[in-house]
């Protein structure tokens, strides 16, 4: 259905947000090591990031409540609760290693709520 195929793109562009805000993260280990990373092609990585982040998180958050008596609508909601982990991980003063393993811990959110 329509909906499944929205959630599971919702859930699929958490998973390349993730990407991109790790890869933001690392930017500087990339550089150093000489690795050609996401952020190191794209300089204005950070901020699109963001900006799709913020809008994707207002989308899931009113298709969830729209169809909250769906299955789909648990999932939607999860996915921008997760969504909103990435920006407020990314302002924390924490180490990159670990904003990265509290951001792939947030991929976790929409299948544990579903549990």
């Amino acid at each position: 259905s329509l909906s499944l195929w929205f959630s599971f793109a919702t859930v699929t562009l958490l998973c390349f947000l993730n990407c991109c805000f790790v890869a933001t993260w690392e930017k500087k280990a990339d550089h150093q090591q000489g690795q050609s990373s996401l952020a190191l092609r794209r300089k204005k990585l950070g901020a699109a990031s963001r900006k799709v982040t913020y809008a994707t998180i207002a989308l899931c958050l009113t298709m969830g409540l729209l169809r909250k008596d769906e299955p789909e609508g648990l999932m939607l909601s999860a996915t921008g609760i997760a969504l909103i982990l990435l920006p407020a991980i990314n302002y924390w003063r924490l180490n990159p290693e670990d904003k990265r393993v509290l951001a792939d811990a947030a991929l976790f959110l929409p299948c544990i709520l579903l549990a």
